[in-house]
């Protein structure tokens, strides 16, 4: 129920707020994800996995759920997809067929299908800043890549005066060349429970500004890896984080930074966690009454 809520947090027009409250209210798939939901969480002889700690916290939340019958298992990211020995030939592929007026500019990348509520919009607000007060002689540009209604935020975009700084891609079968063709992940999510984007972008050397909203966050040290914030609507601080990427230097050390942190969150080690507890289950069942 936590994505709900956080999605009503998303939409900034009240009204629409309001209109979609109400279809909440009556919408017959709300109804049956809370029984679904319920009827899980009143169980007391199962394990939940949850992907982040944030999920932990949601379920707590919500439910009177036993501590004891939760386990943290992170998303995994299959490293040897985003092979950083290609990642200087995808850059130059991708910056030559999409950046012809200046192929060495700050590249900053939102990947999301939910532009709303990955926070497409408040980006937007924080680029328009960001073009006002970075130094002259240093252009950015921010991809978008994923499915959403772009035209909305285009018109915005022309609105704030940063039209230009935004490239549309849409949706692509080849994200992991976008990843290298870019400096930074930006995506000030209104809810992920633990986002690939941001796993993705870590295994590609990507520092990533991000929200407490994401699951993922749990990975990011605030200076190290990226930047953590703590409200997504907060574009001038998301703006003022952003440009710090300007240091070519700090946004490379970053990147092996963060490099490092995601390969403890290989394929192999998700699925050995999986093993482990499904080994533990089976053991609860062979010494319970009903085994």
């Amino acid at each position: 129920m936590a994505y709900l809520q956080r999605e009503l947090k998303s939409i900034n027009n009240p009204i629409l707020r309001i209109v979609k409250l109400l279809s909440l209210k009556i919408s017959l798939r709300h109804f049956l994800i809370k029984r679904i939901e319920k009827a899980i969480f009143e169980r007391r002889d199962i394990i939940v996995v949850a992907i982040s700690e944030m999920v932990k916290r949601d379920i707590h939340s919500f439910y009177d759920f036993p501590d004891q019958n939760i386990r943290v298992i992170f998303n995994s990211i299959d490293l040897n997809k985003f092979d950083l020995s290609k990642k200087g030939k995808y850059r130059k592929e991708i910056r030559s067929r999409y950046l012809s007026d200046d192929k060495d500019c700050l590249v900053l990348l939102f990947a999301a299908n939910n532009f709303r509520l990955k926070g497409l919009r408040n980006l937007i607000y924080a680029a328009a800043l960001m073009k006002k007060r970075v130094k002259p002689g240093i252009p950015f540009r921010i991809f978008v890549i994923g499915k959403g209604k772009k035209a909305i935020y285009e018109r915005l975009a022309t609105r704030l005066g940063c039209k230009n700084e935004f490239i549309f891609i849409g949706k692509t079968c080849h994200a992991e060349k976008f990843y290298a063709a870019a400096d930074v992940l930006a995506q000030p999510t209104f809810y992920d429970p633990c986002s690939r984007s941001t796993l993705e972008a870590m295994a590609s050397g990507l520092p990533v500004v991000t929200s407490s909203y994401n699951g993922a966050s749990e990975l990011v040290e605030d200076g190290v890896h990226g930047f953590v914030l703590e409200d997504p609507l907060d574009y001038a601080l998301l703006s003022e984080k952003l440009m710090v990427f300007t240091d070519k230097s700090l946004r490379e050390r970053m990147g092996i930074n963060v490099r490092k942190k995601i390969e403890k969150y290989s394929l192999q080690r998700n699925n050995q966690e999986m093993l482990d507890l499904c080994e533990e289950m089976a053991q609860i069942m062979k010494t319970s009454p009903d085994g």
